[in-house]
C-alpha cells in the first residue's frame, strides 16, 4: 500500500495509469476499477439510457404538466422525441375526453367580458367535475382563451352561438399546458387530459350591437376565482344599454359606466326575470314568458326592484334621475344572467349502492378469470 501511495504522490494525473501498473506488477493486488484509465475518462459524466429518459421525462412534464407515467410512456412510444411525445399526449387526451364525456359536470366557471370601449360583450360557460379543477390555472387560462378566440372569430351581432360550431374555431394560443393545439376542440381535449376530468363548453352568448355610437354593453362577474382579466366566476351578467343620443363626452361615459356596472351587480344579486312590467322576454334562458300584470309581485321586474346601492329608490327611479342629469333617454334593451350549471338536472347517487355495484362487478370479473 505504501508503494501505491508513493506512486500517486510522485505522478501527475495524466501518468497515474502506467504508474499504477508498475506499482501492482509484482503483487497479487489489483487497482480499484475507478482508478483505471477507462473509468477515469468515461464513467462519471456519461448518462445511461435510464438516466437520459428520466431527464426527458422531467423536461416533458415541465412543459406539458402531464403525469409522470404519461410522460414516460409518451417518450418511449415516440423514441424519446419531445415533439412527437407532445403529439402522443394530445392523442391520448382525445381518448381520455371520449371516455369521460358521460360524467356529470356541475362545477366550472363563467367568463364575463366587454371590449372595445363597452361596445361588445361575451358570456361563456365551461363546466368541469370539481371545484378544485375550476380554480386550476390551466382551466382558467383555457376559459379566457376560448372567450378571446370567439370574439376574434365571430362578427354576428347579438348571437347565441352553437357550441359545436365554436369548437371548430381557431384557438388563440399555440398550446395548452405545453401540448400544441390549433382549435378550441383540441384545447378542451388537452385540458381534459391534464385535469383528468370531463370538460364541457356549455354555452356562449355574444352581444355586439350594430349601432356602437349609441349603445353600450356592461358586465359583472360574481365569486371571481382570481383577479385576472377577463373575469371568471360563478355568476356572470351582461347588460345592453341604448341611449337616444351619441355618447361623446367622457363625463357621460363615466356616469353611465358607474351606474350600469351597479345595475349588473343588482341583477346578479336580485335575479330579476324582466326589465319592465310588460316585458315578454329578457334573459336568453327565458322563452314564451307572458306579460307581467300590474298586480303581480314587483320582485321579478328589474325597474321596480329596490336599488341595492340607494335605499328607498327603485332601479327605475335612479335611471330616470340619471336621464335628467345627462339630458338623454336610457333604455335597457336586454340583460343576461348566467350561473354555473343552472338548469342542469343533478343526479343524486347512493354511495352504498355504488360500492355494492362495484364489488359485484369485481366478483363477476374474478369468476370470468377463473373460468378461463
Amino acid at each position: 500500500m505504501s508503494v501505491l501511495l508513493g506512486a500517486l504522490r510522485r505522478c501527475p494525473l495524466h501518468s497515474v495509469q502506467p504508474t499504477l501498473h508498475r506499482a501492482f506488477k509484482n503483487t497479487h493486488l489489483k487497482p480499484h476499477p475507478l482508478l483505471t484509465h477507462r473509468s477515469i475518462h468515461h464513467s462519471p459524466h456519461l448518462h445511461t439510457s435510464s438516466s437520459s429518459l428520466l431527464e426527458l421525462v422531467k423536461i416533458l412534464r415541465k412543459e406539458t404538466q402531464a403525469g409522470i407515467s404519461d410522460c414516460r410512456e409518451a417518450l418511449i412510444e415516440s423514441d424519446k422525441d419531445i415533439t412527437k411525445a407532445k403529439q402522443w399526449l394530445l392523442q391520448k387526451s382525445k381518448k381520455v375526453a371520449a371516455k369521460k364525456t358521460g360524467r356529470a359536470t356541475y362545477e366550472g366557471g363563467i367568463v364575463g367580458h366587454v371590449i372595445n370601449n363597452h361596445s361588445e360583450g361575451i358570456l361563456l360557460e365551461v363546466n368541469c367535475e370539481t371545484d378544485f379543477a375550476a380554480r386550476e390555472s390551466n382551466f382558467t387560462r383555457v376559459c379566457r382563451d376560448v372567450a378571446q378566440s370567439v370574439m376574434l372569430s365571430t362578427q354576428q351581432p347579438n348571437v347565441s352561438l352553437d357550441v359545436n360550431v365554436v369548437k371548430t374555431l381557431s384557438y388563440v394560443s399555440p398550446d395548452v399546458g405545453g401540448i400544441e393545439v390549433t382549435s378550441i376542440q383540441q384545447a378542451i381535449e388537452a385540458l381534459t387530459g391534464i385535469l383528468k376530468e370531463n370538460i364541457q363548453l356549455r354555452r356562449i352568448i355574444v352581444v355586439r350591437p350594430s349601432d356602437r355610437t349609441c349603445t353600450r354593453v356592461y358586465s359583472y362577474v360574481h365569486s371571481k376565482v382570481d383577479s385576472q382579466q377577463p373575469s371568471i366566476g360563478r355568476i356572470g351578467v351582461l347588460v345592453e344599454l341604448h341611449v337616444n343620443t351619441p355618447i361623446t363626452s367622457g363625463n357621460m361615459e363615466d356616469t353611465l359606466e358607474k351606474l350600469f356596472n351597479n345595475v349588473c351587480v343588482q341583477i346578479a344579486a336580485s335575479k330579476p326575470k324582466y326589465i319592465y312590467s310588460n316585458d315578454s322576454q329578457t334573459t336568453e334562458s327565458t322563452s314564451d314568458v307572458s306579460q307581467v300584470e300590474e298586480e303581480d309581485d314587483q320582485e321579478p321586474v328589474l325597474m321596480k326592484q329596490e336599488f341595492i346601492f340607494e335605499d328607498g329608490k327603485s332601479v327605475g327611479e335612479v335611471i330616470r334621475e340619471t336621464e335628467k342629469q345627462l339630458n338623454c333617454v336610457l333604455n335597457v334593451k336586454s340583460f343576461y344572467r348566467w350561473e354555473v350549471s343552472e338548469g342542469v338536472e343533478r343526479v343524486t347517487s347512493d354511495l352504498a349502492a355504488d360500492v355494492q355495484s362495484l364489488l359485484k362487478a369485481a366478483d363477476e370479473e374474478k369468476k370470468k378469470i377463473k373460468g378461463n
